[in-house]
């Protein structure tokens, strides 16, 4: 006989430890292959009871910021377990233990852990001690183990055993190995459940980002899109895989962009383009960015795409560029049409006065008759620079715009001819304007002219009037314009039209779109600058062959229109009665021609080109002189500084101020606060003596 006992139990240790092997393999590949939607947490407690046999087991997840153990699964509590719900009054599932560091200490080892002190202690007071002494008796309990579920020092949550019998576990070993397999497969089950936020929160941010988003493969077919980009193609975001511009785009613009992707991936540089784009059905700018996508290798495999609609952006731009473009030959022309003016005035001047000495016999008459002619012809178009310049003196009053179209109107017909059929449409409830009456009705007879020479075949030429409110949204979709009241005048005609390019310079000065010869170029810059300086502005539309519309807005004003109470200055009798004048004019030709005028008028006339000049002329005749009459702007002093100065001297003394411009130096506002007389040049030798009588006689 052979005792074989031994050999036996080698065998079985060998038996028992392929199966454990087996059973871990069939476990290890579960948790590979481990669906998403199941619950982790039942699975690894489930197989935990199937290695320990007799027990319960408890999983419970770690919160490092709570420092609390949420339980997660409890498995093998069988028939006991509506009597256990009865007893604790709750859900387990609902129960948080907090531990210690020195508790977490020892989950992290990865030891399966003998808990003493029985369920009370375990739960850390959590649970009442006459509730947890029930459930023992309840579960027959006899030893409690705990084993943290840790990866690489991190703790996940914890396995706890609560068997139903004093002797020590079984399958320890076995139960160990699985923990260190379900912590590797919580881990990274928490990492791809970090991973999906990660990505939704991305895809959150990409889908509700206002640009728009493609990826493309390095063949420049697309893979995927946002939202926003597949609205624009109108396709949904997951039909887009597959497709390639050519499916979306016109030839032209498809080839484009292949060319640009090509380029970048060629380059494996970033590009910013700003560049055409079609939505629907209508062009854009857009302002696009594409980078190159690199794989591990740093090899391009496709390109990253980023845009965003520019459109309005390059609009404003253009606005902003035509209006410092406007300004900027607005300022040339009023510098070159206050020069010119000042030239202007004395040769108009001087051949007045040679007029007035010569017979109409006289051979050289018609001459001289000719050379005042063109020079109120050359004073108009200075008074028209000026307008566009905006530096015009003003005569403001409020008036309701529809009686001011009646009063012109009356003209409109004959110069429209009976070919143009004229409508109206004035609104009954139309708002007051603060104007120059005779500057509007300029504007309004340049754009009938206008709209007539566009209908050579007839037409209609519609006038109409509305109230406009614009509010901080509103305005920003009208070119030029501003919140608030305003009054609408619109032109439109049925006429030729004009294209993009006409309509971009159409307020120039010296643009003209006439045969030349048949206008001066500043018919409709005039009216610009006069419609700028009451504060409005004016936008234009037009098509070839579908005519053009003008549309004028003036700030709306809420008083009524006043009575008109100008003083009319005789113009009998305008001779000077000896009164003495202090002229301070600074251009020579001008200061020569005023005074002669005025000393053949009667007058004393003293004469200064500056202001300390006129400061010692002053003094020398102790201050007795009848009037002031001074030019605003002096070269490189005030002439409103002097008139200051001269009233403090003598604070009756009649004033009267001229200048040629409208800029901030002259100060306009200030000259009709202080009840300053103003003479606009330039000037006939009747306005002149006019502006002397009517300041002279109103003290």
């Amino acid at each position: 006989l052979y005792d074989i006992t031994e050999r036996k139990q080698v065998e079985e240790r060998e038996r028992l430890h392929t199966q454990n092997l087996s059973y871990l393999s069939k476990t290890a590949l579960e948790f590979v292959a481990f669906p998403p939607e199941r619950n982790i947490f039942k699975h690894i407690a489930e197989r935990i009871k199937e290695i320990a046999g007799n027990s319960i087991v408890v999983i419970s997840s770690f919160d490092e910021g709570s420092r609390l153990l949420q339980c997660r699964s409890v498995v093998g509590l069988g028939k006991f377990t509506n009597r256990l719900l009865k007893l604790l009054e709750r859900d387990p599932l609902e129960i948080c233990v907090p531990i210690s560091e020195e508790a977490e200490r020892g989950l992290r080892k990865g030891k399966l852990v003998k808990v003493l002190g029985g369920f009370y202690v375990f739960t850390l007071g959590q649970i009442p001690e006459k509730v947890c002494k029930a459930i023992e008796k309840l579960l027959g309990l006899g030893n409690i183990y705990a084993h943290g579920i840790a990866k690489e020092g991190t703790l996940f949550g914890a396995a706890v055993l609560l068997t139903r019998t004093k002797t020590d576990i079984k399958n320890r070993t076995v139960i160990e190995t699985f923990i260190s397999q379900a912590s590797t497969a919580l881990q990274h089950r928490l990492a791809e459940k970090e991973l999906r936020k990660s990505e939704e929160k991305f895809r959150l941010l990409v889908e509700n980002l206002p640009q728009k988003i493609f990826l493309k493969d390095k063949n420049s077919v697309y893979i995927s899109c946002n939202e926003n980009f597949a609205s624009d193609l109108k396709i949904e975001p997951d039909k887009i895989a597959g497709k390639t511009d050519y499916d979306f785009y016109p030839k032209e613009l498809a080839e484009k962009y292949r060319a640009e992707d090509k380029r970048i991936i060629e380059s494996g540089k970033i590009e910013d383009i700003e560049e055409k784009d079609i939505v629907d059905g209508k062009e854009v700018f857009v302002h696009t960015v594409k980078t190159p996508v690199k794989d591990d290798q740093a090899n391009v495999i496709g390109i990253l795409g980023i845009f965003w609609d520019i459109t309005e952006h390059r609009q404003l731009e253009q606005q902003l560029r035509h209006s410092q473009k406007m300004e900027a030959i607005g300022r040339l022309a009023g510098g070159i049409a206050h020069k010119f003016n000042n030239l202007l005035m004395a040769l108009r001047g001087y051949s007045v006065l040679l007029l007035k000495q010569l017979s109409d016999s006289d051979p050289v008459y018609e001459n001289v008759k000719k050379i005042s002619e063109v020079t109120s012809s050359a004073a108009l178009l200075t008074r028209q620079l000026l307008a566009f310049s905006r530096k015009q003196a003003l005569d403001l009053t409020i008036v309701d715009p529809n009686l001011l179209i009646a009063e012109t109107g009356k003209m409109f017909q004959p110069i429209i001819g009976e070919h143009i059929n004229l409508v109206t449409h004035l609104d009954p409830e139309i708002e007051y304007v603060k104007v120059d009456s005779d500057q509007i009705e300029q504007v309004i007879m340049n754009l009938v002219v206008n709209a007539r020479d566009a209908m050579t075949k007839g037409g209609t030429l519609t006038i109409e009037t509305r109230n406009v409110t614009l509010n901080d949204e509103d305005y920003q979709s009208i070119k030029e314009s501003k919140p608030g009241r305003f009054v609408c005048l619109l032109i439109k005609d049925t006429g030729a039209g004009m294209d993009e390019e006409v309509v971009k310079h159409i307020f120039e000065p010296f643009f003209s779109t006439k045969e030349r010869g048949k206008g001066t170029g500043l018919g409709l810059s005039t009216v610009y600058g006069i419609i700028k300086q009451h504060g409005g502005w004016i936008n234009v539309y037009s098509k070839l062959s579908k005519g053009t519309t003008f549309e004028i807005y003036l700030p709306a004003v809420s008083f009524k229109p006043e009575k008109s109470t100008k003083e009319t200055v005789s113009v009998q009798n305008l001779l000077g009665r000896g009164e003495k004048i202090l002229l301070v004019e600074d251009d020579e030709g001008i200061c020569k021609f005023a005074a002669i005028v005025l000393r053949k008028n009667n007058y004393v006339v003293f004469t200064a080109s500056n202001v300390q000049t006129a400061l010692d002329t002053f003094h020398k005749e102790k201050g007795e002189f009848d009037l002031v009459f001074c030019d605003v702007i002096l070269f490189n002093e005030s002439g409103l500084e002097l008139v200051d100065k001269l009233l403090s001297l003598k604070p009756k003394l009649n004033t009267l101020l001229t200048s040629g411009s409208l800029d901030k130096k002259t100060q306009r506002v200030v000259t009709g606060e202080k009840g300053f007389l103003f003479l606009e040049k330039p000037y006939h030798i009747t306005d002149l003596l006019q502006a002397v009588k009517k300041a002279i006689v109103q003290h």
